[in-house]
């Protein structure tokens, strides 16, 4: 099996419109969730149903692409491009050098991660979350993720029900930095009978953020296998060392980024 890389040649020409795009080898299965642009043109895409020698594409292709055009893969919600992600710690290496391949993985890795702990979006995009309600006197309904820009929808359907509603949005308000929906009537109960669109994150990264992540990635590199600082002074003595944890790393990030919100 060859190596993996960031770029591949698309296999067959695919013309506008269509979603399903197949590619040449390697034969490696790329990463639901992560994107990919290709050559000329100025659409990112992101990806989903990968194999190891095609995927979906969302939105449907907005123009033509031909055969053995090459595309790149991306992290569609990056906090930084990855040419400063890999100047900063692999310089002088091509984008197919499998330690840069190593890199980009583990930085849309670290994006996820940081996401999915501090429940803060970066880059902006629309989200969907399927949510319950257990408190008839409930005002309040948390969204996972914040800060919450706006509600696009809230549909109720109840789990083996064929009816739904959208309710009206006029009867409920968004705080956008506590990611909370406020509606006084209350909510109604159910299990996830809730479907919640809406839009989350900025529109320009922060350069504080930048930097911030950054220094994730950095971190997360030395503690990789191909990392040289899985060890650290535990004190003054060269022979006091102990083996950095994620739990170290959590701590790093709760004192960088925003901290998760407390749920009762």
């Amino acid at each position: 099996m060859e190596q993996d890389s960031i770029q591949r040649s698309v296999n067959g020409a695919v013309t506008s419109g269509n979603t399903a795009v197949v590619f040449d080898t390697p034969a490696r299965q790329l990463i639901n969730g992560e994107g990919v642009i290709f050559a000329g043109h100025s659409t990112e895409y992101v990806i989903s149903a990968c194999t190891s020698t095609g995927f979906t594409v969302t939105p449907a292709l907005t123009s033509n692409i031909a055969d053995d055009e090459k595309l790149t893969r991306v992290d569609p919600f990056r906090l930084v491009e990855f040419d400063d992600v890999r100047d900063e710690l692999l310089p002088g290496k091509n984008d197919n050098d499998p330690d840069v391949v190593r890199l980009y993985k583990l930085a849309l890795r670290a994006r996820q991660f940081l996401e999915e702990k501090t429940e803060n979006v970066f880059k902006s995009r629309s989200i969907v979350e399927v949510l319950s309600n257990d408190d008839y006197c409930k005002t309040e309904l948390m969204l996972k993720y914040r800060p919450a820009i706006s509600v696009e929808s809230v549909v109720v359907q109840y789990v083996g029900e064929a009816t739904s509603e959208t309710l009206d949005s006029s009867l409920y308000s968004l705080n956008t930095e506590l990611g909370l929906i406020y509606r006084p009537a209350g909510w109604p109960v159910g299990v996830d009978h809730l479907t919640v669109t809406y839009t989350a994150g900025y529109s320009t990264i922060e350069f504080g953020d930048q930097q911030n992540f950054l220094q994730l990635v950095q971190i997360m590199h030395s503690l990789s296998p191909k990392g040289h600082d899985a060890l650290v002074l535990a004190s003054n003595s060269k022979l006091e060392k102990s083996f950095r944890s994620f739990d170290d790393l959590e701590k790093w990030m709760m004192t960088n980024f925003k901290r998760p919100r407390l749920r009762i």
